[in-house]
């Protein structure tokens, strides 16, 4: 498994492994929001537009209180 993951090791899989990681990232899911938001208030879908935007904003909160509370070390 080691040499596998060994192999895989060159400048086009790390590029795109980090590209892949930073969709994760904060800019990259407040935008998505953002933009998921914006659609549901041109449908005039009021209610779920902020009940998206109530659920990113908790799960933000949550996931920093929670970082808080462990105070496990970031690599």
């Amino acid at each position: 498994v080691v040499a596998l993951a060994a192999s895989l090791h060159t400048v086009w899989t790390d590029a795109a492994m980090a590209t892949i990681t930073r969709l994760g990232g904060t800019a990259a899911i407040l935008a998505a929001s953002a933009v998921m938001v914006g659609w549901l208030a041109w449908r005039r879908q009021t209610r779920l537009a902020l009940a998206v935007a109530a659920a990113v904003a908790g799960a933000a909160l949550l996931a920093t209180l929670l970082k808080y509370a462990v105070h496990a070390a970031r690599p």
